[in-house]
């Protein structure tokens, strides 16, 4: 069994008498002819210097340190538990989460990470549980619809995370309207009126798809034991579910408010 595979999206084929490598972003690179197909039998500077651009992987089952409990009852909550079955997870299927229903001797190897997906606005609940879930070490994943737009936010490991309160803080302070943005987030069902569910099909398996490749790359890793990719750890997406569309936007931090002096 080979230990190291070319990356995915490596590609070598021959050209004019040379052979060339072209990367999985497109840059094609001379390489030696007798490179071969096992990176295992590279010499070591060869394949240190593979390594060192990506080129070379050492590749392992994909497995999840725990089960994951998929929350709601919605079209993108459907997708996402096939979707993670057919990756390996244990899934946990469940259309509700009260934080006061859980168990306090909850660890990650009970329930490595939650995922609460909503085809409209988020509950109370999630600013509860960004306490709860983070300060056990269970992954914390969010995914809402906000009109058009589908709102991916950041998976949260720890506390020192993106939480859902951080991406509402934040929003609003990018916001040039912060009032109404609060109103149109806090107003009760009762007040809300809205036209059809912009989630068919296509942007569930969509959406479906993005939360599951952050949650793996955040959380599923090939040791067991989980990595952290530092470019999605503080990331929110806003996929348009007209275009099927996603732009990202780096979460910063809160700038430090010092309180006011009397005078």
């Amino acid at each position: 069994m080979a230990l190291r595979t070319f990356a995915p999206g490596v590609e070598i084929f021959p050209v004019a008498g040379e052979t060339v490598l072209r990367t999985p972003s497109g840059e094609f690179l001379r390489v030696n002819r007798e490179l071969g197909d096992d990176p295992d039998r590279m010499d070591p500077e060869t394949l240190g210097a593979f390594e060192a651009r990506g080129l070379v992987t050492a590749p392992g089952p994909s497995r999840w340190p725990g089960p994951v409990t998929v929350v709601g009852d919605g079209a993108i909550a459907a997708a996402l538990r096939g979707l993670l079955d057919r990756m390996g997870a244990e899934v946990i299927h469940a259309d509700d989460l009260r934080p006061s229903a859980l168990d306090p001797d909850l660890s990650p190897a009970d329930c490595a990470a939650v995922v609460w997906c909503c085809d409209g606005h988020p509950p109370e609940a999630w600013a509860t549980l960004d306490t709860l879930l983070t300060r056990r070490g269970i992954a914390w994943q969010r995914c809402s619809v906000e009109g058009a737009t589908i709102v991916i936010e950041p998976v949260a490991l720890g506390p020192d995370d993106v939480t859902h309160a951080d991406v509402r803080a934040r929003r609003l302070a990018a916001s040039e309207s912060p009032e109404h943005l609060l109103a149109y987030w806090t107003a009760s069902g009762e007040d809300r009126r809205r036209g059809p569910s912009p989630i068919g099909p296509a942007q569930a398996a969509f959406v479906a798809a993005l939360l599951a490749a952050d949650l793996a790359d955040q959380v599923g890793g090939a040791d067991g034991a989980g990595r952290r990719a530092a470019a999605g750890a503080r990331r929110l997406r806003l996929v348009d579910s007209v275009e099927l569309t996603v732009t990202d936007h780096p979460i910063l931090p809160l700038p430090p408010v010092e309180p006011r002096r009397s005078a």
